[in-house]
C-alpha cells in the first residue's frame, strides 16, 4: 500500500466532513506501480458539490504523491460495484 501520513489524512478527512474514505484497486492490494493512482470511495457528512469533490481529490493526490481517483459510492459503476466495495479497505472513519 502506498505510504502517506495518517494524521494529515485524518484531518483533511475532517476539514471536508468525510464520514469514511476506503482505498481499493492496486493501492489496496500493494500492487501499484510508480504510475499507478489511487482508487479512493468517499462518504461525506451531507451532500457535496463536484467542486468540492475535485478540490479534496486535488488534497488527497498531494498527500499520497500521485494521481487519485476519488468517487463516492452512488458514483461506482454497477458492473464492478459488488467487486469494489468486498474489497476495499478502510483509511479513515470518523465513526470507528
Amino acid at each position: 500500500m502506498v505510504d502517506f501520513d495518517r494524521s494529515r489524512l485524518a484531518r483533511l478527512c475532517r476539514d471536508h466532513d468525510v464520514t469514511r474514505l476506503r482505498i481499493f484497486g492496486s493501492a489496496a492490494r500493494g500492487e501499484e506501480r510508480p504510475e499507478s493512482d489511487v482508487d479512493l470511495i468517499v462518504d461525506f457528512r451531507g451532500r457535496k458539490g463536484f467542486f468540492e469533490l475535485i478540490g479534496l481529490e486535488d488534497q488527497l493526490a498531494e498527500l499520497f504523491g500521485r494521481p487519485v481517483d476519488l468517487v463516492t459510492e452512488r458514483g461506482l459503476s454497477p458492473f464492478m460495484r459488488e467487486s469494489v466495495l468486498s474489497s476495499a479497505s478502510v483509511l479513515f472513519d470518523a465513526e470507528p
